[in-house]
């Protein structure tokens, strides 16, 4: 607890979907994505394991904020990780009807 650690979050395009690859403490995870869905499912990439999933609620007025509903499925990887992700994905317009 407390320490930093090196790691990186990239971003991998695809024709129909986005992915991101997330690695850090030598774990490797993989947060997909489909251009035709809003859900959003993170795995294990060694293991093919899901570690967690989000989407954005649907909502009736565009000005209001969006909500993520953010379901997390082990202890293996640190919350934090998951809120980074969907902040970057909120940021982009990924995870959101934005």
């Amino acid at each position: 607890l407390h320490k930093w650690t090196d790691g990186f979050i990239q971003r991998n395009a695809h024709m129909f979907s986005t992915d991101y690859t997330i690695q850090f403490n030598n774990q490797q995870l993989i947060a997909k994505s489909s251009n035709y869905s809003k859900n959003i499912k993170v795995y294990d990439k060694k293991k093919n394991e899901l570690l967690a999933q989000f989407r954005a609620r649907a909502r009736w007025l565009s000005w209001k904020p969006v909500k993520y509903d953010l379901n997390i499925y082990s202890n293996q990887v640190p919350d934090a990780i998951y809120f980074f992700l969907v902040l970057i994905m909120d940021h982009r317009g990924l995870a959101g009807d934005t």
